[in-house]
């Protein structure tokens, strides 16, 4: 009645093949190929398919992953620093039998890992079905030639120390509430990922049993869902035998069950609390090595049924043997044009740059070889697009800058780009940039939204690079250190209502930056597969920080995505009090700049230069939150299929209509920047950020506000539905119209925001923890490799696996 389920996990690595974190792409297609054709030729029980992922619908690997019968996508910090998660999904894979109880992961953190289930307590089944597959599969990639990587002095070898030795974990869950509680599993500190741990008695009791513990999360490979529920593993895999290691998990599996035992019976409490401060105090024991080991005799599986010969091959979508392998054995860059082609189906920013190289061939010839000073590449420059990483929104485009030099290496590529994106041919111009061109004495406060009750909130987002550093993707640890600390000092100058605090995220505890990210005032860490595939996330937390005025109206991130982000927020429909502001602080922001020798990086052709190509131009981004709830259901906002991360996005026809008013309309989330949840949220933001000067954003944005609630309002009243719909049928045919250029551009006046008081000199500079003068600053210029050894004095608190 205790135990509910049992697993056995192994991993092993192919000899002959460089493992995940410095594999080619050749490489891992040849890996998955030589296993999955080892795997294709099992029978009887263990007899399955082959899904080879790059060939598999985004969607269906994600309904995989809610199942539990598929890795998640390697966008965690480890995944991109390790470089593990390079060229997603390519070359990965899933084997699965027939009856679902072994699944074999290909190319995973390492070339394979083998997961044999098992629902019940009968452990005797799955361990022999779990041998005789590693026989079998063993003798099948003999076949190809190739084995398992075996050192002589640590065992098997895989991508990480802790699975070396046997690589064999053999995890057991168990029903034991009342031990669950004595242990005191507890919630951690409220984090976008909250998750439970023992305390630290609990983890030496643990330690002292040669076991890792940790509660059995719901559904976990077809588990029942159980208060009290525990997942019981050994930590070791190394210096002990598979025989051993089982031994050690048999016998802690068994002390636990007699403990919660005891602690049915009355006193049985203290009893049990003496037993644990007795093993704890005794520590771990390995067992005695057997003086012989007894001869194992074979253990075959006899198959179910002996299969037809051409049952045993894959179907073509299964078969392995089409993957195209790379010949070159060199380190290859990664995914870049040449691979267009092959790359599998994309979002609509990656289809984007997908687009342009597969209508422009030439370019990836064109541009072979060549880099700019800080070696920076069209293959870097692409690489996120082609790889599918780019975020799934109207905003991506597929590729990122690197550097200034690189605007003007690829200067024809970067122009189709912005042409794609923001309407402009590929030789147009973006109007002559300043630092705002909008006049906020014509706005009128309630111009866009008369009765004020549709506009719950606005907000201005400006994103900037500072000119004479590489941009996130390329720059070096010394330069995103360097842009740090020009940015905070600029921001430190800022007086009255601008005035605030820097807070550097390297000299923050994880659970205060969590806390920021829960309230929508700090931007998440770098993990997804954008930041990886483009190298924005390297060197995670060093060098970002956040800026926030007295008032949280003004946020500034730093070294996020861009080398700086501005946000404005404003709480109401005053869009005019938001505007003032917010050319009041770029105006401020670049004249403080420029007492550092620095500024904007601005290009004559493309205006602003951000790390990616949909924020050139002006990089203003204008949201205003309605409230709309009868729009919203016209637009037939729907949740996607299940996915981890679900979102809603509207139909073909909605996105038609809203590229006609030149927007972008999403759902405004739960307390998005303090908005309160209301049903029938639409965030509204302007398409385009190049080809139109900031005044001309504006109208566009106040326009489409205006006509989405005039709609609103029509569908309140009696055949107010056929209208709009006509009137939207309209629109969408017309498409989007650019605002006529002014004939001249008047004068804008300077806009001041009056100081709320004048603060004392002192006042001005930051605290010790805020000074961003005390960064370290790297004066090497040259492309340093990643954090290492050399770096560990100055590394940030660590969880248990980074501290070891």
């Amino acid at each position: 009645n205790v135990i509910l389920s049992a697993r056995l996990r192994i991993n092993r690595s192919i000899r002959g093949f460089a493992l995940p974190p410095q594999c080619t792409r050749g490489e891992r297609r040849k890996v998955e190929s030589v296993v999955a054709n080892a795997l294709c030729r099992l029978t009887g029980e263990l007899k399955g398919r082959y899904f080879p992922l790059a060939k598999m619908a985004a969607a269906d690997r994600d309904d995989l992953v809610i199942d539990k019968m598929l890795f998640t996508p390697p966008d965690s910090q480890y995944c991109q620093s390790s470089r593990i998660g390079r060229d997603w999904p390519d070359g990965r894979g899933l084997y699965m039998t027939d009856d679902k109880s072994v699944l074999v992961w290909v190319n995973e953190d390492d070339h394979l890992r083998v997961v044999a289930l098992q629902p019940n307590a009968d452990l005797k089944t799955l361990i022999t079905k779990t041998q005789y597959l590693m026989t079998e599969l063993s003798n099948a990639l003999k076949q190809d030639k190739a084995d398992f990587l075996i050192d002589q002095q640590f065992g098997y070898i895989t991508s990480s120390p802790s699975n070396w030795g046997t690589g064999l974990h053999v995890s057991v869950v168990l029903r034991v509430p009342n031990l669950a509680t004595l242990l005191a599993f507890k919630p951690l500190a409220k984090t976008p990922r909250a998750t439970q741990q023992p305390d630290d008695k609990a983890t030496a009791l643990l330690a002292a049993l040669g076991l890792y513990i940790s509660p059995a999360p719901d559904g976990r490979f077809g588990d029942a869902a159980a208060d009290g529920a525990l997942d019981v593993g050994n930590i070791a895999k190394a210096g002990m035998t598979e025989d051993e290691i089982l031994e050690v998990v048999g016998e802690g599996v068994k002390q636990l069950i007699a403990w919660e035992a005891m602690l049915d019976k009355e006193g049985g409490s203290a009893a049990v609390q003496d037993e644990v401060r007795k093993v704890t105090q005794r520590g771990f024991k390995r067992p005695e090595p057997k003086a012989k080991a007894e001869k194992v005799e074979k253990v075959e599986v006899p198959p179910k049924e002996q299969p037809k010969k051409d049952a045993e091959a894959p179907t073509e979508k299964e078969e392995p043997k089409e993957l195209p392998i790379e010949k070159k054995e060199t380190r290859e860059p990664d995914h870049g044009p040449a691979d267009v082609a092959a790359a599998p189906s994309a979002t609509a920013g990656g289809q984007a740059v997908r687009d342009i190289l597969k209508a422009h061939p030439e370019l990836a010839e064109k541009y072979k070889g060549v880099k700019s000073r800080n070696d920076f590449t069209l293959e870097m420059a692409t690489k996120c697009g082609i790889e599918d990483a780019s975020p799934s929104s109207d905003a991506a485009v597929g590729c990122v800058v690197g550097d200034e030099e690189s605007v003007s290496l690829f200067r024809d590529f970067y122009g189709l780009v912005v042409a794609k994106r923001h309407g402009l041919g590929p030789n147009g111009r973006h109007p002559t940039p300043s630092p705002m061109l909008i006049d906020p004495t014509h706005i009128k406060a309630d111009s866009w939204d008369p009765s004020g009750n549709v506009i719950l909130s606005a907000r201005l987002r400006i994103n900037r690079s500072i000119r004479g550093f590489a941009l996130p993707p390329q720059c070096t640890r010394g330069e995103r250190r360097k842009v740090e600390s020009v940015v905070a000092n600029a921001l430190c100058r800022l007086t009255g209502e601008l005035k605030g605090r820097y807070f550097p995220l390297a000299k923050m505890a994880a659970a205060d930056r969590d806390d920021l990210v829960i309230d929508k005032m700090l931007f998440t860490p770098p993990d997804s597969q954008y930041c990886q595939s483009s190298r924005i996330g390297r060197d995670w937390p060093d060098g970002r920080g956040l800026y926030m005025t007295d008032d949280k109206s003004v946020l500034v991130w730093v070294n996020e995505d861009d080398h700086l982000r501005v946000v404005a927020l404003q709480p109401n429909a005053d869009l005019k009090t938001l505007i003032t502001k917010t050319q009041y602080l770029m105006t401020e922001l670049s004249n403080a700049l420029k007492q550092d020798k620095a500024d904007f990086l601005i290009d004559q052709q493309f205006g602003y230069i951000t790390s990616s190509p949909s924020n050139w131009g002006t990089g203003l981004h204008v949201s205003v939150v309605l409230r709309v709830p009868n729009l919203a259901t016209l637009l037939a906002f729907k949740p996607l299929a299940k996915t981890p991360r679900a979102t809603q996005q509207p139909d073909d026809k909605a996105t038609a209509l809203l590229a006609a008013l030149g927007l972008y309309i999403s759902p405004a989330p739960d307390g998005r920047f303090g908005d309160a949840a209301a049903d029938g949220a639409l965030d509204v933001g302007n398409i385009a950020k190049a080809g139109m000067t900031e005044d001309e954003i504006l109208e566009v944005v106040g326009e489409g506000v205006k006509q989405l609630i005039a709609w609103e309002a029509m569908l309140d009243k009696e055949g107010g539905s056929a209208a709009v719909q006509d009137e939207v049928r309209k629109v969408t045919q017309r498409g989007f119209k650019r605002p006529e250029p002014k004939a001249k551009a008047e004068k804008v006046e300077k806009v001041e925001v009056p100081p709320k008081e004048q603060p004392k000199k002192d006042a001005e500079a930051p605290t010790e923890k805020e000074e961003p003068k005390e960064l370290p600053i790297e004066k090497k210029e040259t492309r340093e490799p990643d954090h290492g050894p050399a770096d560990v004095a100055a590394a940030p608190s660590a969880t248990a696996g980074g501290q070891a």
